[in-house]
């Protein structure tokens, strides 16, 4: 798949995000496992929604 933007990658780097690909089974593993990982500490910390 290529990018829709040509500069895409760029404006990525530029913030310092790496660009990766994922297919939608690895992508919704990664989501689930950075919300295991992230839920007790931002519970600790009593952040809230407001």
């Amino acid at each position: 798949m290529r990018d829709r933007r040509p500069f895409a990658k760029s404006d990525l780097l530029l913030q310092r995000a790496e660009p990766m690909q994922y297919t939608p089974e690895s992508f919704g593993k990664f989501v689930v496992a950075e919300y295991q990982a992230w839920r007790p500490i931002v519970k600790a910390s009593g952040a809230r929604i407001d």
